[in-house]
């Protein structure tokens, strides 16, 4: 065979039209969602197989209907994701997001609004980046309606109490409780649910759910009296666990060491330990300190002196096996 010669099977049959390949990329880009494309190349195939007498034109309007199938969709999605709020529009959230109570106790978000009576946000992975957490729902009695500042008053302590839980992780003030709560509108139809919304106001994004946010790793100057820690890190990043999960220490009291002066560290550690003596006093008074502990604490190195961290923590260390409850009185 010389190089001018055809391979046999590629010789074009007399009579066969080719199908254009802008139509067959029209039809697939179709209906793969990618609208502005598959138009595109939708046009251009009815141009080229009107001018090329090429085989096509079904494909490439079959490409612009699975295009315009795909705008109606959408279309349908995002109306009915818009929140109506009742019938006022000033309940509507700006960004077409669903209500807070719209979403399951648990679910991580982004995105937050509030309007009015009305928080507004969307659901996002507790393992990313997120501003918080829906915190729990609950109704309020029925009743006629009391007006917005009561509602308003209610809703906060129902969702206190349900997030009390956070005063434990040592974060608290990183924290901030909204409600999505019942208008009068909404009372009168029967809804009277009150949806708690948590939002992180510290720095950057929670990365992890609100359960175990008291389980990372917390400086021990973040402490607070009450607080297990599973065992003390040389580091000063602390482990606390609820007192009845197995721990070494637990904080009774945190004070902080007057004066400007650097202290010698003899001087340092008996300002500590008579610091600590005497809270356990307060604390305890005559009656005999916990069994199977002993007193210890943790005060500021020179560094930390100087960079103004001046925090003593008093804690009971277990002396054999690990504590299982709270030492502290109730």
């Amino acid at each position: 065979m010389t190089a001018s010669e055809t391979p046999p099977g590629d010789a074009p049959e007399p009579g066969r039209r080719r199908t254009n390949r802008l139509a067959i990329a029209s039809l697939v880009t179709g209906l793969l969602g990618l609208v502005l494309f598959a138009v595109g190349f939708a046009v251009a195939a009815l141009v080229q197989t009107r001018r090329r007498g090429e085989k096509g034109r079904g494909l490439a309007a079959a490409g612009i209907a699975a295009s315009a199938a795909w705008i109606t969709a959408i279309a349908v999605v995002v109306v009915a994701g818009v929140p109506r709020g009742g019938d006022d529009p000033g309940l509507a959230s700006d960004y077409g997001q669903p209500r807070a109570s719209a979403l399951k106790p648990g679910t991580c978000f982004v995105g937050f609004e509030e309007k009015s009576v009305a928080v507004f946000l969307r659901a996002a992975p507790c393992k990313g980046a997120h501003e918080g957490e829906i915190a729990g729902r609950a109704a309020l009695p029925e009743r006629p309606f009391p007006g917005d500042g009561e509602v308003a008053a209610e809703a906060g302590k129902l969702c206190r109490d349900r997030t009390a839980f956070l005063e434990k992780t040592g974060r608290a003030e990183e924290f901030r409780l909204y409600t999505d709560r019942p208008d009068k509108e909404m009372w009168e139809r029967g809804d009277r649910t009150v949806t708690c919304v948590v939002r992180f106001i510290g720095s950057g994004y929670l990365t992890v759910a609100l359960e175990d946010v008291a389980k990372e790793p917390r400086d021990y100057n973040d402490l607070v009296p009450g607080d297990c820690v599973k065992e003390w890190d040389a580091t000063g990043a602390v482990s606390v666990v609820d007192c009845t999960e197995p721990h070494k220490i637990q904080v009774f009291a945190v004070f902080d060491l007057k004066g400007d002066t650097l202290p010698s560290t003899a001087e340092m550690d008996d300002r500590a330990a008579r610091g600590c003596a005497a809270r356990a006093r307060k604390i305890w008074g005559s009656r005999p300190l916990p069994e199977n502990v002993e007193p210890s604490y943790a005060r500021p190195n020179p560094t930390a002196w100087e960079l103004d961290e001046r925090q003593v923590v008093c804690m009971f260390e277990a002396v054999r096996g690990s504590l299982t409850r709270s030492l502290m009185p109730e």
